[in-house]
């Protein structure tokens, strides 16, 4: 028993002991930083910076207070105070300094209140100052408000390296072993300011104000000057590698079939510098060419191809100095011309109509329609001067003597004719930007069909409609207009990511590109540009999806994924997100309940316009792999995106109100209706279609019958 006791004893000591071993007592870290003080910056080598010029741009100001810490303390004074000291340290170095403000002001007018006013007069000095760098100040947040995350972060124009990326890696050795904050990271920044500048830039966000630590020390005028040292000596890092650049010509036009030879040279501050020819890259419409170097290492030069078609191309010379610090991106414009050749003019009849129908269009050299800088007159008195001058068309009862110059100067025109009977009629079309003319046999202007004798006429952005030899049709557009909105749709998954997978092989990602394309089609026949990131199973990194929203001037950026139930992400200032997902939620109700919740995903950060990430059910088993490769199921999860893009079109924060094609009669046993055009809809479907107008189109398609019937939402 005593042995026994004592093993126990034993045994309890020893488990206590090794408790006490592995649960260390939880030490607190903090990563607050700014422990450092200011340092005497007296004997430093400040010549690099001497006669630099530097655009300090304090982030928001006036009515944009930026983050607010829990104490009341704001971004915006925050971000001034360093700049302040930074501007005084930067003069002190004999450099030229300009700041975007130097109160607590914004930029806004009666005229425009809008977030992109006031940033837009910030590039606009980056312009007309022309600064050697950009450096625009903040402090930063996180969308949960997270009080006791703190990172450093430190941005450069998504999509350039080089020298914006070199000036970031300045600043930010300095910013993170001055405050000492971790995580600290050099990201690619898509922020309005960086995207637009002109020049190498960085936006800094050192530290997190919604940290009540960082906002308490952020007080002190100390912490400001030490962050405005670390910009300081930053700067003069970066400029200590050399400023070498690039001259040369902004454009360069040469006629079709010729070829002119374009030089940039290189300079640089350094005494004797040179490039390094082994950096050197020059790329011709973002294809690597190359170009001839010059004996003295001084000038490189390219001659363009003769054969190349009209239009503008891109050439972006780069290289760095042996010292390794990069030129700013040089970027010039070769054009083409085309030249006018002939004019092609047809002149239609009808033989009971006193009426003829002129159409022409400009030939160039290249046998391609020619935009000419300069209208084509016919007989002098006519103009032909459209907003797209190679092609237009006109109705007159006075046939003219069909003589064409252009510029003074005779050129050949070519004249044909066709007399048409009189089964055939004119289409009278409001807007008149339809093209006004159809035929049964096919037709130089619209997309028509011919229907039990009538012509069927549908254009993108238009009620489709139907006219008989006798009527005159009016083309009515859909409500709202989406004829100007650009749409980037990123269905992702690709490469090796499958967004989850069932047991028949289907992928998430191959789902959310077959939605993807289903609402680019509806979109797109509803007049909509779209663009769709991936068309296989190729993944674009997401700095190449910011980049193409970027190149495509987007109004909505759209990204679907899979999760484990219906959600939408938006970013949590983003009033045209939150516009979206009202309308999807109210779209998407019928499927099931949507989660919404703002977010700080990159994408939705990074983005320029307003970005929605769309999570759409998983592929969890056999059941929901069925239930999710349903044409109907797949067709409605399409429709409630599609509702949503023509919701957010509208402007308005009002859920729209939707009507069903099975009200309709012979809707419930067809195969498939398109309304208005552009919305598919398939028997069986549970979510509405936007009635936005009091009149609707519905084409009813059952087999190889195909029936257009005119609906009036106020007659139900």
């Amino acid at each position: 028993m005593l042995f026994r006791h004592k093993f126990y004893c034993s045994a309890l000591l020893l488990t206590l002991f090794l408790g006490s071993c592995s649960q260390p007592p939880k030490v607190e870290i903090d990563n607050t930083g700014y422990n450092n003080i200011p340092v005497s910056l007296q004997n430093l080598d400040t010549s690099p910076l001497s006669g630099k010029t530097v655009l300090l741009d304090p982030g928001h100001g006036g009515f944009f207070r930026g983050v607010v810490g829990l104490n009341g303390l704001s971004e915006s004074d925050t971000n001034l105070g360093v700049a302040l000291y930074l501007r005084g340290l930067l003069e002190w170095a004999d450099c030229k300094v300009y700041l975007t403000r130097s109160i607590d002001r914004d930029f806004l007018c009666p005229a425009d209140s809008s977030l992109a006013k006031d940033l837009a007069a910030r590039v606009a000095m980056i312009d007309s100052l022309s600064p050697d760098v950009f450096i625009s100040l903040h402090h930063n947040s996180n969308a949960s408000l997270d009080r006791q995350k703190n990172e450093t972060q430190t941005f450069y124009p998504i999509g350039r390296t080089g020298a914006d990326l070199e000036l970031a890696r300045s600043i930010h050795k300095q910013l993170t072993s001055r405050l000492g904050i971790k995580p600290a990271k050099i990201l690619p920044g898509n922020f309005f300011v960086l995207r637009n500048s002109s020049v190498p830039s960085v936006l800094g966000e050192p530290s997190m104000l919604s940290n009540p630590d960082v906002e308490n020390k952020l007080v002190k005028s100390a912490k400001l000057e030490l962050e405005a040292q670390a910009y300081f000596l930053g700067l003069l890092d970066y400029f200590a590698g050399g400023s070498p650049s690039w001259s040369g010509p902004q454009t360069v036009a040469t006629q079709i079939g010729s070829s002119t030879k374009m030089t940039w040279n290189f300079t640089d501050l350094i005494p004797d510098s040179q490039p390094d020819f082994s950096t050197l890259s020059l790329t011709f419409n973002n294809r690597p060419v190359m170009p001839a170097i010059a004996a003295d290492l001084s000038s490189i030069s390219y001659l363009p191809p003769k054969t190349l078609a009209p239009g503008k191309y891109s050439l972006k010379v780069s290289a760095a100095n042996r010292l390794g610090r990069s030129t700013p991106d040089f970027i010039s414009t070769y054009e083409v011309i085309d030249l006018p050749k002939k004019l092609k003019i047809e002149i239609v009849k009808i033989d009971t109509r006193p009426e003829y129908l002129v159409q022409w269009e400009c030939i160039g050299i290249s046998s391609m329609p020619c935009l000419t800088d300069e209208p084509v007159i016919l007989m002098e008195s006519i103009e032909l001067n459209s907003t797209v001058q190679n092609y237009g068309s006109f109705i007159t009862t006075d046939l003219p003597d069909l003589k064409a110059t252009l510029n003074d100067l005779d050129f050949q025109v070519e004249i044909s004719s066709t007399t048409l009977p009189s089964t055939f009629n004119w289409l009278t079309v409001t807007p008149a930007d339809i093209r006004v003319f159809s035929r049964s046999t096919g037709n130089t202007f619209c997309n028509s069909i011919a229907i039990d004798s009538t012509h069927w006429l549908e254009s993108a952005g238009y009620l489709p409609a139907t006219t008989d030899s006798t009527t005159a049709l009016e083309m009515i557009p859909l409500i709202p207009s989406t004829k100007d909105l650009t749409v980037v749709i990123d269905p992702a998954g690709g490469s090796g990511n499958n967004q989850g997978a069932g047991p028949q092989g289907t992928t998430g990602a191959e789902l959310n590109l077959d939605i993807a394309n289903r609402v680019a089609n509806a979109l797109q026949k509803h007049g909509a540009t779209v663009h769709i990131l991936r068309t296989g199973t190729e993944m674009p990194l997401a700095a190449q999806k910011i980049l193409e929203t970027n190149n495509v001037d987007a109004d909505l950026f759209i990204s679907i994924t899979r999760t484990s139930s219906m959600t939408l992400r938006h970013h949590h200032n983003s009033i045209g997100g939150e516009l979206f997902a009202t309308h999807y939620s109210a779209f998407a109700a019928p499927l099931d309940s949507v989660i919404v919740t703002p977010a700080y995903d990159y994408l939705l950060r990074q983005t320029p316009c307003p970005a929605v990430i769309i999570g759409l059910p998983s592929v969890k088993d056999a059941a929901s792999e069925i239930v999710l490769l349903d044409s109907v199921y797949s067709q409605d999860q399409a429709a409630a995106i599609i509702s949503a893009v023509i919701g957010f079109a509208t402007g308005s924060d009002q859920a729209i109100d939707t009507f069903s094609p099975l009200d309709i009669e012979g809707c419930d046993s067809s195969d498939q209706v398109l309304v208005d055009g552009y919305l598919p809809w398939i028997p069986g479907q549970l979510c509405g279609v936007p009635n936005l107008q009091q009149n609707h189109t519905l084409e009813i398609h059952k087999g190889d019958q195909h029936k257009l019937i005119a609906f009036d939402k106020t007659v139900q």
